[in-house]
C-alpha cells in the first residue's frame, strides 16, 4: 500500500519518509489506511509515512520500518549499518 521511496527522499537533506512493516501496521495503526500520508515520530523526528509493506514480506532481522538509504560514515553505526534488498527484473539473473 502506498509507493516506494522517490529520489528526493533517498537524497541528503531530502524529505523524511518511511515505510512500515505489514505487522507493526496492524498492531500499531490497526490496519488504518489512511496512515499513508500522515506523520509519525522516530527518535523525535517527524516521517512521513509514504508505504506499508506487503503481508507476505517478510524482512531479515528485526525491521519494523525502513528509512530512505542516505550513506554515512557519521552517526549511528558509524556507516556499518547497512542492509541491501534487491530484487531481478523478469528474466534476470545474477551473472
Amino acid at each position: 500500500m502506498g509507493r516506494e521511496f522517490n529520489e528526493a527522499e533517498d537524497r541528503t537533506g531530502g524529505p523524511q519518509a518511511v515505510i512500515l512493516t505489514y505487522p507493526l501496521w496492524k498492531r500499531v495503526f490497526h490496519g488504518d489506511s489512511s496512515i499513508i500520508g500522515r506523520s509519525i515520530l522516530l527518535r523525535g523526528e517527524s516521517h512521513t509515512v509514504v508505504g506499508v509493506a506487503n503481508e507476505w514480506f517478510r524482512p531479515m532481522g528485526r525491521v519494523e520500518v525502513w528509512t530512505p538509504l542516505r550513506p554515512s560514515t557519521t552517526g549511528e553505526g558509524g556507516g556499518e549499518n547497512y542492509t541491501l534488498i534487491a530484487r531481478l527484473r523478469g528474466k534476470a539473473t545474477w551473472a
